[in-house]
């Protein structure tokens, strides 16, 4: 059965880097994203096809009853002021989030539960994002937090500490083929990336962030009515794309920094 999703979809191709930040660090971002009646509202980073080729973009899903024509009203009005500040060149409204699509999640867990999962990602990654705004002198967070954004997840979607640490060892055996493929990370880039990071842990402190606690046991549930294997790549994309939200999709040596998260973690299981 195809997904479906009650709301406003739209991809928007952003002008850099820069741009993206400022975007996911608006107040009209976090408020569009942020209504206390909205449990599933979120966004994810994905290549977005254009005549010239593929280029970064935001996927941004904003949950609401169909009859609301209001909320697409407020989406349309966001993306104009985006357009008008030169953040964003392009816009495409979509039927249904692409990060629900069958080829990227079990369809018998692609549900409103699973939206909600999306939603709190999305809001623990605006909360990061915003506090790395405030501090100023940096651009991403500290592989700590995102480690510690990892560790969330895995323990949201698998109670059990012997099982979470053999799916963190298939997501980190999964990465290993990924990094063979890219040219490594060289000593002059990694010494500047753990001084960036020595910085800015030293000045970092997180307020808190929305929990996943309260569907956690029914994440579990779901999680546990899918195949082994099936299961371990859900979880696994999942975190990797909060490490994107909290990254963006240029960090350097992104794929091999996070690789070495994934076994610390395992490790931290046994």
């Amino acid at each position: 059965m195809a997904a479906t999703f009650d709301g406003t979809v739209v991809h928007a191709l952003y002008t850099s880097l820069a741009a993206r930040m400022h975007l996911l660090t608006s107040n009209s971002t976090v408020d569009l994203l942020s209504r206390p009646a909205n449990t599933r509202s979120f966004f994810s980073d994905l290549p977005l096809e254009t005549r010239a080729g593929a280029y970064h973009g935001l996927e941004v899903a904003v949950h609401h009853p169909i009859s609301e024509a209001s909320v697409r009203c407020d989406v349309e009005a966001w993306l104009r002021a985006a357009m008008a500040a030169g953040l964003i060149t392009a816009t495409k409204f979509v039927n249904v989030p692409e990060v629900l699509s069958p080829e990227l999640v079990s369809q018998r867990f692609a549900s409103e539960l699973y939206c909600e999962a999306l939603a709190i990602a999305s809001q623990r990654a605006l909360s990061i994002l915003n506090v790395i705004r405030d501090a100023g002198g940096a651009t991403t967070p500290p592989v700590s937090v995102v480690e510690s954004e990892i560790a969330a997840v895995y323990t949201a979607f698998i109670s059990s500490m012997p099982a979470r640490g053999q799916a963190l060892l298939a997501h980190a055996s999964c990465f290993e083929r990924l990094v063979e493929q890219i040219e490594p990370t060289n000593a002059k880039q990694r010494e500047d990336i753990n001084a960036k990071d020595e910085f800015k842990s030293a000045q970092f402190a997180l307020p808190s962030l929305k929990s996943y606690h309260r569907i956690s046991r029914d994440l579990r549930r779901q999680l546990s009515g899918i195949e082994t294997n099936e299961g371990q790549e859900l979880v696994a994309r999942f975190a990797h794309n909060q490490v994107i939200r909290l990254w963006g999709p240029e960090y350097p040596g992104a794929k091999k920094t996070e690789l070495e998260i994934l076994r610390r973690l395992a490790l931290s299981c046994v």
